[in-house]
């Protein structure tokens, strides 16, 4: 298989768009005391992410709106577990940045 420009520039959206979901959580939300513990809980949530993003968009999906449905259930496990703040705003706030972005 050749590694194309096309191929690289997917890989490179795919990732950032992680890191603008995640990370917008991890900077509008106050964080817990224990930084490694933030800042593994961050990347492993990019990563988990990155990796579904990557699945669906090289395989045919089955599923309409998989991605999307996994996406929002990641971005809210982070940030109600691994995030401070009031619960309600931890649980709507993810769900208006994933719409906002859908837009």
């Amino acid at each position: 298989m050749t590694i194309t420009a096309g191929l690289v520039v997917e890989i490179a959206f795919n990732l950032i768009q992680q890191l603008m979901f995640i990370g917008f959580l991890y900077l509008f939300f106050d964080k817990g005391e224990n930084k490694v513990k933030n800042i593994l809980a961050f990347w492993i949530s990019v990563l988990l992410l990155f990796t579904m993003a990557n699945y669906f968009t090289f395989n045919e999906m089955t599923l309409n709106h998989l991605d999307s449905i996994i996406t929002i259930i990641v971005m809210l496990v982070y940030s109600i577990c691994f995030l401070k703040g009031e619960l309600h705003l931890r649980i709507i706030i993810p769900i208006i940045a994933f719409g906002l972005n859908i837009l």
